[in-house]
């Protein structure tokens, strides 16, 4: 889907800032966008959902026990122009 997009639009460019409420199984239960400097709301939307439905490792039942809680993860997301490979690289 970004690809599609960055296609369409080759100078876009920006980072989303995702904040994740992970379940012990993986799954994730909440997405958040803490921030974005991409300017496109759709394409944002697009990409939340996305992350919503990735699967992480199951995590060590202890571990998960002793938090008492699920994990929160916050990471940033780029997306920009790849530029082209040179020979040789």
């Amino acid at each position: 889907m970004p690809n599609k997009h960055l296609k369409r639009n080759p100078s876009f460019s920006g980072t989303i800032v995702f904040r994740l409420n992970i379940n012990a199984d993986g799954s994730v239960q909440k997405v958040q966008i803490d921030s974005t400097t991409t300017g496109n709301t759709d394409f944002d939307e697009k990409v939340q959902n996305a992350v919503g439905h990735w699967n992480f490792q199951i995590m060590n039942s202890g571990v998960v026990a002793k938090l008492n809680t699920d994990v929160v993860a916050t990471f940033p997301v780029q997306f920009y122009e790849r530029e082209p490979a040179k020979i040789g690289d």
